[in-house]
């Protein structure tokens, strides 16, 4: 009787939780409304919702659109034939392009700053102030300053030489990173299959996959990419 009493406790508390749980889900389900720049252009959803079912992979919103055909629709694309050409630009400006928003480079001056931070440097410039006060103590102004002011003098000089080296440096890393990520992926448009930049690539392509590829696109813009295994 007490074992029998406990798994119907157990069962209350886990439709209890379910309960919550949906209604927790159904409380922060936001409805999305077409804008007017949407509908004009013949879609049927929300860039933002669009990126909310991808990034929490709400399969019952999923659904509720009709699947992936019903989403297909929606976006006005042919699972067979793809995207059209002159459709792009307009997807890019509904949905965005397939970027990450980069962070702003550092400038000169930031490197400047980090290169003042070394601590060799730091003991130079304390030097150099000690060498012109003991100077222009014992010796007068100006010919005390002089050993100081050299000091100075050569430590912005490794400061500035050091600095615009990684200035430099950190200018090729971003050429180099710029050009690694543009992978060139496999798609059809029009019912063609032809091959495109990851940069030009826009919600409702079709995007054709090996093993061993990387995943092109996600989350409603660029990607982290990931390795797929089928």
């Amino acid at each position: 009787e007490k074992i029998r009493i406990a798994v119907y406790v157990k069962k209350a508390a886990l439709h209890f939780i379910e309960g919550t749980i949906a209604a927790r889900l159904a409380a922060n389900r936001v409805e999305h409304k077409l804008s007017d720049n949407v509908r004009q252009t013949g879609f049927g959803i929300e860039p933002d919702e669009l990126s909310a079912i991808v990034r929490s992979q709400d399969n019952k919103t999923l659904e509720s659109h009709g699947g992936v055909e019903g989403l297909a629709r929606e976006i006005s694309v042919s699972l067979n034939d793809g995207v059209v050409s002159s459709d792009i630009s307009i997807r890019q400006n509904i949905y965005g392009s397939n970027r990450y928003a980069e962070k702003p480079a550092r400038s000169l001056w930031m490197f400047v700053w980090d290169a003042l931070h070394d601590l060799t440097l730091i003991i130079l410039m304390a030097c150099a102030v000690v060498s012109i006060g003991v100077g222009i103590a014992t010796e007068g102004w100006p010919n005390g300053m002089y050993d100081g002011v050299g000091i100075v003098l050569c430590i912005l000089l490794v400061v500035m030489v050091t600095a615009i080296s990684d200035y430099r440096q950190s200018l090729q890393f971003k050429v180099l990173d710029k050009e690694k990520k543009n992978v060139i992926v496999q798609v059809t448009r029009e019912g063609i299959r032809q091959k495109v930049s990851i940069f030009d690539l826009v919600v409702g392509d079709v995007v054709h996959l090996s093993i061993g590829d990387v995943v092109p696109c996600g989350r409603h813009s660029y990607i982290r990419p990931q390795l797929i295994s089928r």
